[in-house]
């Protein structure tokens, strides 16, 4: 038996991770399946994903059913939202003079992440969230961390998206 459980809300294609941070914005896409890809992002090749391909290092070993399929991975994790945002609130910091102790707790929580909760990448808009650049999915992959000064003012390396984007 397999239990599966619903653990984020899709809102028409887009998902809201348990955290509050939109979700899925950086997906691959795909040489030969996608027509049109968003500019931002490297495209992939198809053997990088699925099992069988010219490239596939396992190519092999592999079973001959799992041709042309992917791997799919779960991960159960325990998050304890409400006190994770609690431990970020209190108490509220001041992060730059100007922002008040809210908006200073959004641009460190956004630092974090390297999006703003609306999907807007700081690397783009790094001082307050842009929902309208978040939309617009020909803008919000556009872009390479190039030009980053040494003191990481707009995406700091801890941040998620530089673990996860290249």
């Amino acid at each position: 038996m397999v239990d599966l459980r619903l653990v984020a809300c899709s809102i028409s294609n887009t998902v809201i991770a348990s955290f509050g941070f939109l979700d899925g914005v950086s997906n691959p896409s795909v040489i030969g399946f996608d027509a049109n890809p968003p500019p931002g992002p490297k495209l992939v090749r198809a053997d990088v994903l699925l099992a069988g391909e010219e490239g596939d290092s396992r190519a092999a070993t592999r079973p001959d059913w799992s041709k042309d399929g992917t791997f799919l991975v779960f991960q159960y994790l325990l998050q304890l939202v409400p006190e994770f945002a609690d431990f970020l609130r209190k108490p509220p910091i001041i992060i730059m003079p100007g922002l008040s102790p809210e908006d200073g707790s959004e641009l460190r929580d956004a630092k974090m992440v390297g999006r703003w909760k609306s999907g807007a990448p700081i690397d783009i808009t790094p001082l307050k969230d842009d929902p309208e650049l978040a939309a617009d999915p020909q803008k919000n992959n556009d872009f390479s961390f190039e030009g980053e000064r040494d003191d990481q003012f707009r995406c700091p390396f801890a941040a998620h998206i530089r673990k996860s984007r290249d």
